[in-house]
């Protein structure tokens, strides 16, 4: 017979846990994620229903669950108040084995008292050895700079704040001078050491080998620049979870150990004792990756029901354990990956009861509307490569790693003949992917089509008895999925968006229904004399996230309008990850030797359009006239390309970084007037003739310029300017991207990314 503990205990849980982990995630999703008033409201409304549901099935344990909402609440808000220090007056703890660095220059994060702080040092040789120890130590700041972590200013980029938050960082240091601090270490310093040397002794690998061991034992990338490609390519084909350590890896530890535990003849406790001990080390290993740590807890505490005979579900199981996660880190839903973890399970648990092949449709479609609101894109053949991939993975690459971690320290030697199996796997993934089989640039759906999406398939997933409401739930989702897509695809709006690609240039115009795409120039960095950066480039990182974004995988045109690189410099990557099908540019740019560089081998299939003043370039819809150069140029600032169009009615005007003589050209060739137009070179002094302003007359004029740039844009002289003629003006400066957009009823938006002073 059961002892009353022990029934209590099983009738407590059965149910309720999983509805009580569903209201405190809509209430961590209010209280993190949530960014305007609707998505507040709807946040209410579910948990106002969930909670009529909870009381009419378990009114005898209601009073409870609203304690442990009130006590989640009020430990969240704590939790999201992070600290913030406008000064750093006591020495900052250094962790080498969260930092990184390239060159003199190491970063990541620290510890300040009893917040997270993400650091920025440029090091001596003092540190560097300190740093190689592995041992944590104290550094004592003399002199640095704090910013608090800046938001995306661009849709659909990483988003470094949130980036923050989940990690319970809010500012970022530049430490320029620093003292070393003596301090005896802790004993959970070792840890930290430990995790340090597997680092270093995983990064003396091959890189393949090296890239593997450090995904699957420290959840890490060790060489973002050099590995992306591997990345891009198992996220193309949708097997992107083999690389994160998961229930996966959690099966392989304990099949291992319980076969070794066989062997040398021990019990089933002691098994259990090991088990726990090695997973909570990997646990540690891997910087409580948020999948291990749900699939580890999982496989602990169902042991431990188990062998107690308490019959609780799978489903219990794991509401208990994200409930235990989100009280331990009430931010847990910023990580994506959180997020798809749970989400996966629960899909897999609600699919058991039908066959593999449809169990892997339904998971799929479960996570797809959070892979289309945070990525953008699906690949229609996931469930086939998965299918190839994952043996694969499973009997041959994870045996190579995990084989290669001994007898890398044994055989050095062997690791090469590893490293080749591995490129000739690699390559073949690398090729399929590169190929783009499958893959649909859908866009971003926004946070209540992801609610409806999700809601339909799990209702889906569930599957109605009557046949004819199951149907239905089939249409209304295929409408869904649909009618999100042509919304994306055929907008009901133009749009000029001027994108914040720093100092520089980037402007895309889009024009209604059938839409066409265009670009005025792409951006790029400038380096003054340092060595180029090898990182990862500013296409990846904000054009194309943008394009994708809105679903945009082909250009129709690219208008540049000179060689800087600031204008052009992304040119040659985005030509090698999207389909330009026309370049237009000055007459004679295509005689420079630098901008010929740029284009070489990437235009076999892009039309190339020379321009002079006056020309007229007909498109769907729209039409552009060139109002600058007037003669064959080599492509200087004083050479710009100058266009105007009409969109929607509004007359816009886009001059590159064309001086003041170059304006008044212009004006005393063309009668024209503009009801926006983009100021030239950023800003400077040196563009923005009042005579030119006064003659075109704009209602707004648009600076692109980049925070803290060097050359002080926009110049006090054309703020100056601007005020004399009474023309209000938003810069990307401070407004990160500001996108206009011109509805099909005459409704008229400006939405601007970044508020300056309002993190």
């Amino acid at each position: 017979m059961k002892s009353l503990n022990h029934i209590s205990f099983y009738n407590f849980k059965n149910g309720q846990l999983f509805l009580l982990a569903l209201i405190l995630a809509i209430e961590s999703i209010a209280l993190f994620l949530a960014t305007n008033i609707w998505q507040v409201l709807v946040s209410i409304f579910f948990i106002a229903y969930l909670l009529f549901v909870f009381y009419f099935k378990f009114k005898e344990a209601f009073l409870t669950i609203l304690c442990i909402l009130l006590v989640f609440f009020l430990w969240g808000s704590y939790r999201k108040n992070i600290s913030e220090y406008k000064k750093i007056d006591s020495p900052i703890k250094v962790y080498p084995d969260k930092l990184s660095h390239s060159e003199n220059l190491y970063f990541g994060c620290a510890k300040y008292k009893n917040s997270n702080l993400y650091i920025s040092i440029n090091s001596n040789q003092q540190f560097i050895e300190k740093f190689k120890k592995g041992i944590p130590f104290w550094i004592k700041v003399d002199d640095s700079k704090i910013n608090s972590l800046m938001p995306n200013t661009v849709p659909g980029q990483f988003n470094l704040k949130k980036w923050g938050l989940c990690r319970e960082i809010k500012q970022q240091i530049q430490i320029k001078h620093f003292t070393i601090v003596n301090r005896k270490p802790s004993i959970y310093d070792l840890f930290y050491w430990i995790r340090y040397k597997i680092k270093e002794y995983l990064s003396k690998m091959p890189r393949l080998l090296s890239f593997f061991s450090h995904e699957l034992i420290l959840a890490e990338n060790p060489d973002k620049v050099n590995n992306k490609d591997i990345l891009n390519s198992y996220r193309n084909l949708g097997v992107i979870h083999l690389l994160s350590i998961s229930g996966l890896h959690v099966s392989l530890y304990t099949m291992i150990i319980s076969k070794f535990c066989s062997i040398i003849k021990r019990t089933a406790r002691e098994c259990f004792i090991l088990c726990t001990v090695i997973l909570f080390v990997e646990l540690f290993l891997s910087a409580f990756q948020p999948g291990f740590f749900r699939a580890t807890l999982t496989f602990l505490l169902s042991s431990f029901f188990k062998s107690k005979k308490i019959p609780l579900s799978l489903l219990d199981i794991l509401s208990l354990v994200f409930i235990f996660h989100l009280f331990l880190q009430p931010s847990l839903l910023l990580n994506v990956g959180a997020i798809l973890s749970y989400l996966l399970v629960v899909a897999i648990i609600a699919t058991k009861k039908y066959s593999m092949i449809m169990q892997n449709i339904f998971v799929n479609l479960a996570i797809l509307p959070i892979l289309l609101h945070y990525f953008f894109q699906m690949n229609i053949l996931t469930i086939i490569f998965n299918f190839l991939i994952v043996p694969i993975f499973n009997f041959v690459l994870l045996p190579i790693t995990f084989i290669n971690l001994v007898t890398f320290a044994i055989i050095p030697k062997l690791s090469f003949l590893f490293e080749m199996m591995m490129q000739i796997i690699t390559k073949v993934i690398e090729t399929v992917a590169r190929a783009k089989i499958g893959i649909i640039i859908f866009g971003q759906i926004n946070w209540w089509q992801t609610i409806l999406l999700l809601i339909l398939t799990f209702i889906l997933i569930i599957q109605p008895k009557m046949i004819l409401l199951k149907l239905r739930i089939y249409y209304w989702l295929s409408l869904g999925y649909l009618l999100f897509f042509i919304l994306i695809h055929f907008p009901l709006y133009s749009q000029v968006a001027f994108i914040d690609v720093g100092q520089g240039d980037s402007i895309l115009i889009t024009t209604p229904l059938n839409r066409k795409c265009y670009l005025i120039d792409v951006g790029g960095k400038v380096n003054f004399g340092k060595k180029g950066n090898s990182g990862i480039s500013q296409t990846e990182k904000i054009l194309l996230p943008f394009l994708y974004s809105q679903g945009i995988n082909k250009i129709d045109g690219i208008f540049l309008s000179h060689q800087d690189a600031d204008h052009v410099g992304n040119l040659r990557d985005l030509l090698s990850c999207i389909r330009v099908k026309k370049i237009y540019f000055g007459d004679g740019l295509l005689d420079n030797n630098s901008f010929k560089r740029r284009i070489a081998g990437k235009v076999a299939h892009t039309k190339l359009i020379n321009l002079l003043a006056g020309n007229l370039v007909q498109e769907a819809n729209i039409k552009f006239h060139i109002l600058y150069p007037f003669e064959k140029s080599v492509g200087k600032n004083e050479d710009s390309l100058s266009l105007m169009f009409n969109l929607s009615g509004d007359n816009w005007i886009f001059t590159g970084d064309l001086d003041r003589a170059g304006e008044v050209k212009i004006i005393n060739n063309f009668n024209i007037k503009a009801d926006y137009i983009k100021l030239g070179h950023h800003g400077s002094r040196t563009a923005t003739d009042p005579k030119y302003l006064r003659q075109i007359r704009p209602k707004l004029a648009i600076i692109s310029s980049g925070r803290n740039n060097r050359f002080g844009h926009p110049h006090a002289e054309t703020l100056k300017t601007l005020n004399e003629c009474k023309i209000p003006y938003l810069n990307t400066q401070d407004n990160g991207t500001i996108i206009f957009r011109h509805y099909l009823w005459n409704k008229k938006t400006i939405k601007t990314c970044f508020n300056k002073g309002r993190l």
